[in-house]
């Protein structure tokens, strides 16, 4: 492979990257934080991901019943659905037609024994009524009940579309919903919500240490300078810079051994000691490689300026 200088490479990619100056000093952390992970993907064309350790579950005010969601135009066919509280969100994507529609539930099983079958009887349902979207095929069909915050909502009803004002706490249906990018200011990432474990379930194994390996959650959205406050505890031996490529602008760690971003990095001498012809597998003697688990590699002899991690 060639050996292309960063900055014809930069050229080349149509990158450029923007460094942050993080202020020194302990951060103000929410309090479902408790750690975090970065993998860089080494031997890949993915961008870093990042996977945050949670206490609690820091999107259960969007499930509990709370009045948050809220929507905006997307596109000119997509909407936006969003609830926000304290940095974090949670978002889908739909555009489909609003209406009142009707929907119906289990009550119960009423039995009827006989002594060829145990288990004859039928099932007792009712009907209920809800504001709801059209059936869309995101997240294979999957519906996702939300409570709306006081606002007006384009409802279709009677032949035509109109701007309806619904109360805070008002239920809406959305059918199969989308995922998208994230809105302005925020990162998407996943995360994992400590919990005790009955080892004794053989299918609970994959839930031991460490932790970034335990699988996890989609879905959380993040305010740039809440991440930035975890990240500076968490993860302090690396610097952090907005990148932007053809795809979009994103917020990237800088490769510690060169200080330059992911997109960069196509040539072996960059990175000491790694081979790019082994698609990113890692190995224990190969210390770059090592760095794709943030977790497993910080520096003892770095002192840090923004103070002790929290336990």
């Amino acid at each position: 492979m060639p050996d292309t200088p960063p900055a014809t490479r930069a050229a080349e990619a149509q990158i450029t990257f923007e460094r942050i100056e993080l202020a020194a000093g302990p951060r103000i952390l929410p309090p479902w934080a408790r750690d975090l992970h970065v993998e860089f993907m080494h031997g890949w064309g993915n961008r870093p991901r990042y996977k945050v350790r949670c206490r609690t579950d820091p999107l259960e005010f969007t499930r509990d019943g709370s009045p948050v969601w809220t929507w905006q135009k997307h596109k000119a066919d997509s909407r936006c659905w969003k609830a926000e509280r304290d940095g974090v969100a949670a978002v889908h994507y739909h555009g489909g037609r609003i209406s009142m529609q009707t929907f119906d539930k289990h009550v119960r099983w009423i039995e009827k024994p006989s002594k060829e079958n145990n288990w004859n009887g039928e099932e007792e349902r009712s009907e209920y009524r809800m504001l709801a979207t059209s059936h869309s095929e995101g997240y294979g069909g999957r519906h996702f009940d939300i409570t709306m915050a006081e606002c007006e909502l384009p409802v279709f009803a009677d032949g035509v579309t109109t701007l309806t004002k619904v109360e805070a706490g008002t239920p809406l249906r959305l059918r199969g919903p989308w995922h998208g990018g994230a809105p302005d200011g925020y990162l998407e990432i996943s995360y994992d919500i400590d919990e005790k474990i009955d080892e004794s379930m053989g299918w609970r194994a994959h839930r031991r240490p460490p932790w970034y390996r335990r699988g996890g959650y989609f879905g959380l959205y993040i305010k740039s300078e809440v991440f930035l406050d975890i990240a500076a505890t968490f993860q302090p031996h690396l610097e952090w810079a907005w990148v932007t490529d053809r795809v979009g602008r994103q917020l990237e760690p800088l490769i510690p051994q060169t200080g330059l971003p992911k997109g960069l990095h196509v040539d072996p001498a960059d990175c000491p000691g790694h081979d790019y012809t082994r698609s990113g597998s890692s190995t224990k003697d190969n210390p770059f490689d090592q760095c794709k688990f943030c977790g497993e590699r910080r520096d003892p002899n770095w002192a840090s300026p923004y103070g002790k991690a929290a336990a």
